[in-house]
Parts: structure tokens; sequence; C-alpha cells
């Protein structure tokens, strides 16, 4: 149950982050992961590597994998040419 807690504490806290102020997310995973299991009684140095490996995979692939694939150009009416900025396809996710 601690675990489970620990997760999505993590996860909202790190998406918030990433979503407001992307330079500080890994700041912001580290603190709020230290903290958690703090409060959880669970041994920091244990969880934290799998939470930052999770974490990491999780968002690589909900937010930078479909950018790789955004990146290239969208032909509409084969005339126009639409390339997104990286932060702009972040906020039409969320």
């Amino acid at each position: 149950m601690k675990i489970i807690i620990l997760t999505l504490v993590v996860i909202i806290i790190f998406s918030f982050s990433f979503s407001l102020c992307p330079p500080f997310y890994l700041l912001a995973l580290c603190i709020v992961t230290y903290r958690a299991s703090i409060y959880l009684h669970c041994h920091w140095s244990t969880y934290f590597y799998f939470y930052f490996f999770f974490l990491f995979l999780f968002f690589f692939i909900l937010f930078y994998f479909p950018s790789l694939v955004w990146q290239q150009n969208l032909d509409i009416n084969k005339k126009k040419t639409i390339k997104l900025d990286f932060f702009e396809r972040i906020a039409q996710c969320t």
C-alpha cells in the first residue's frame, strides 16, 4: 500500500512540475520522492532509483516519444507544413 501511495504522489508532483517548469522536474522528483518516503517510513535509497527509472520511462513514452513522431513535417493540402514546438505538444497532451 505504501508503494502505491508513494507512486501516485510522485507521479502527480512530477507531472505538475514537468508541465509548469520543465528544467526543475528532476529536482522536484528527488525532493518529493525523498519526503514521501520519509513520511511513509520507506527506505529512501531503495525506492528512489526504482521510481526515477519508472517515471523517466513513463514520461519518455508519454511525452518525448510522441514528439519524435510529431516532429516530422505534416503536410496539409500539400501546401502548408506544421511544425509543433515540444512544449506546445506537451500542452496539447494535458
